[in-house]
């Protein structure tokens, strides 16, 4: 594996002096474990390989300015693997606008139901959310609202991965002794501010 990243970090040291071979080189031996991995988000053949060229095209292009990458390999994976899902996520919102929306007719009691409903989530929601330390919430909002990796917050925090992974797993485990994990998922992608 040492042998492997330093594959890569001399690549990356020739790209960035603006060797186009040795950018092939990246290329070729990063293709086919991005591909393999894109696969398992995306059935989609061509949406995987559209992601994984821009990635390398922007890599081109940006060589200049991305001096202080030092793994680079992780660097390609992490990039790739978020272009990739907000691509997917992107695709999946639109399928969802184009769905014809019959209009649903509610009454007056169904909205007041509904709304008190809410009223409801939103308590049991705050009241889990205040159970969390200061920590535990800090932690949650990197990982899940800053969508950062366990490293890229051990990097931030200056705490090891380990404690992230079970801090997190903590506060997730006591917010589903106070809210059903489907009721802390819909929350999240609502546009409620929880921090």
């Amino acid at each position: 594996m040492q042998d492997n990243n330093e594959e890569y970090n001399w690549l990356w040291n020739e790209v960035q002096l603006g060797n186009e071979r040795a950018f092939y080189r990246l290329y070729q031996i990063s293709y086919d474990k991005l591909f393999r991995f894109g696969l398992r988000l995306s059935h989609d053949r061509e949406v995987v390989k559209e992601h994984i060229n821009g990635i390398f095209v922007d890599l081109w292009i940006k060589r200049e300015k991305l001096e202080d990458i030092r793994q680079i390999q992780h660097y390609i994976f992490i990039s790739y693997k978020r272009r990739l899902i907000k691509a997917i996520n992107k695709r999946t919102l639109e399928t969802y606008d184009t769905l014809p929306v019959e209009p649903e007719v509610s009454s007056y009691e169904q909205l007041l139901i509904d709304r008190e409903q809410d009223y409801e989530r939103k308590q049991r929601i705050e009241a889990a959310i205040n159970k969390l330390t200061a920590r535990q919430k800090e932690l949650i909002r990197l990982r899940f609202f800053e969508q950062l990796s366990y490293e890229e917050i051990a990097e931030r925090t200056s705490i090891s991965v380990r404690t992230i992974y079970n801090t997190i797993h903590a506060a997730i485990s006591l917010m589903r002794q106070e809210v059903t994990l489907p009721i802390i998922i819909c929350w999240i992608l609502s546009d409620q501010k929880l921090f």
